[in-house]
């Protein structure tokens, strides 16, 4: 596990959970979704979208 301290704050940094899931909805989002996280070059830095609505209605 790997270690960081930000400002004096001490992250502990895990490893990302694999999850085999299917996507169910419009393809169109999970490529939009794709394409914000996709690093082109050592400078880029991935996108975060803001998911807006309420949970559950998509």
């Amino acid at each position: 596990m790997e270690t960081v301290t930000i400002e004096g704050v001490i992250l502990h940094l895990s490893q990302p959970d694999e999850l085999a899931m299917d996507w169910v909805g419009q393809e169109e989002l999970v490529t939009q979704i794709m394409a914000a996280w996709l690093v082109m070059g050592s400078g880029d830095f991935p996108l975060n979208p803001r998911l807006i609505g309420k949970p559950g209605v998509g």
